[in-house]
């Protein structure tokens, strides 16, 4: 359960940074993942720079809840 908060932590921080400085018309990858993919990634780049502060901060919430064993 670690690792999957680790990397899902790292996913979405990265998403935030992403998010921030690439323009969301150069992410043509992401229509490999299906029009749902699309449809929020053109939503996170419309309610720029907010969708990059949650990122940021959900990944901020998950680093500092984990447990390590």
């Amino acid at each position: 359960m670690n690792m999957i908060r680790n990397l899902l932590t790292l996913a979405i921080f990265a998403l935030g940074i992403g998010l921030w400085f690439v323009p969301t018309v150069q992410w043509s990858w992401v229509n490999l993942l299906g029009g749902q993919a699309v449809m929020a990634l053109d939503f996170m780049g419309k309610t720029e720079p907010f969708s990059s502060i949650i990122c940021l901060v959900i990944a901020t919430a998950l680093f500092m809840t984990r447990k390590q064993y």
